[in-house]
C-alpha cells in the first residue's frame, strides 16, 4: 500500500500515515505559465494499492482537478486499487436540481472521479447522506457528530445538554440523525432542531422560531458545515431568548467565510469545535482515526 499526499491537508495525511505505520509520499505539483496544472506520482505504483489523501477547500476547483489528475496518473501507472481519502468533498451541497437547467454537481464530481479510475471514496459527514447509495463510485461516509459530542463531554461538565440542529427541513428521524449521534457522544438523550427555509434564488435562510426548553441547560448546536454561518447565527440569536446555561457550537467542516467564526464567538458561545477536515484554529477533532477504522476495521 502506498499513500500519496496532495498537500492540501497535510496534517490529516501525516496522522493517517502514522496510524497506518506507512510512509507518506508527496505528489509533485506545479502550474505551467498557461495556468495548466501538472501532477506526478513520485513513486512507482504498478500492482500496488494506492491511497490519495487531500481535501477540497480552499480553492475547491483547483483541489478537485489535482485529485482527478492524481487518480488518472495512478490508473495509467497500473495501480491495483485506487482509494481517495478526502475529508471535505466540495460541491456536496449542490445535490439536487432546485431550478430548471441546474447540474447535480455532487454526483458530477464523483462521476468524474470514477471515470478517472477511482475505486473507492472516503469522505466525512456528507451533506446529504441519502445520495451516498446513488454514487457512481463506492463511497464511505464517515460521520463525526458522535466524536464532537465526545470531545465536548470530555472537556466540560455538561449539564442536561440539548443537541440542536440549527436548520433542518423536518423534525423526522433521518433529519435529526446528526443530532442523535452528537447526543450519544455527549451522554444525552435530548436532541431536536429548528426548521428552516432557504430562498434558492437569493440564498437567504429563514429559521422558524420554536421553544426547545433550553432555560438553564447546556446546548450544543451541531451542523455538518459552517460556511457563512447564517444558519448557526440565526439559531444562536433565538437560543439567547431561552437563557440557556452555556452554548457550544460544533461542526465537521469549518469554512467560516465572511468572518463568521468571529461573529459566532461574539454571540457568547463557550466553545466552537470542528474536525480537521479543513484546518482552522478550532479544528479539535481528528478524523484520521475514524478514517482508519472505516477503511481497515482497526
Amino acid at each position: 500500500m502506498k499513500i500519496f499526499d496532495l498537500r492540501s491537508n497535510s496534517s490529516f495525511a501525516q496522522e493517517l500515515a502514522y496510524l497506518l505505520s506507512s510512509h507518506l509520499i508527496p505528489v509533485e505539483k506545479k502550474v505551467f505559465p498557461n495556468q495548466e496544472v501538472y501532477v506526478r506520482l513520485t513513486e512507482d505504483v504498478k500492482g500496488d494499492d494506492v491511497i490519495i489523501v487531500g481535501t477540497s477547500y480552499p480553492n475547491p476547483n483547483d483541489r478537485l482537478f489535482e485529485l482527478f489528475l492524481a487518480v488518472d496518473a495512478a490508473e495509467h501507472a497500473g495501480a491495483k486499487r485506487i482509494k481517495a481519502f478526502i475529508p471535505y468533498l466540495a460541491y456536496g451541497r449542490q445535490d439536487r436540481v432546485q431550478r430548471e437547467g441546474e447540474a447535480v454537481s455532487a454526483l458530477a464530481v464523483v462521476r468524474a472521479l470514477g471515470n478517472a479510475g477511482l475505486d473507492e471514496l472516503y469522505i466525512a459527514d456528507y451533506h446529504n447522506p441519502d445520495l451516498i447509495p446513488t454514487m457512481p463510485v463506492r463511497t464511505h461516509n464517515i460521520m463525526t457528530a458522535r466524536a464532537i459530542g465526545e470531545y465536548l463531554r470530555s472537556r466540560y461538565n455538561l449539564y442536561d445538554p440539548i443537541i440542536l440542529v440549527p436548520g433542518t427541513k423536518s423534525l423526522e428521524g433521518k433529519y435529526l440523525a446528526r443530532a442523535r449521534e452528537a447526543a450519544e457522544g455527549a451522554g444525552s438523550s435530548c436532541y431536536t432542531g429548528y426548521l428552516k427555509e432557504r430562498d434558492w434564488i437569493t440564498g437567504e435562510v429563514r429559521t422558524k422560531k420554536r421553544e426547545i426548553g433550553a432555560k438553564g441547560k447546556d446546548v450544543i448546536v451541531i451542523d455538518d458545515e459552517i460556511s457563512t454561518g447564517e444558519t448557526v447565527i440565526n439559531a444562536l440569536k433565538m437560543l439567547e431568548e431561552e437563557e440557556p446555561s452555556r452554548i457550544f457550537v460544533g461542526c465537521t467542516h469549518g469554512i467560516f467565510a465572511n468572518d463568521s467564526l468571529n461573529r459566532i464567538r461574539a454571540l457568547g458561545v463557550s466553545d466552537v469545535v470542528c474536525s480537521d477536515s479543513i484546518p482552522s484554529p478550532v479544528s479539535k477533532v481528528h478524523l484520521a482515526p475514524l478514517f482508519k477504522r472505516e477503511a481497515f476495521n482497526q
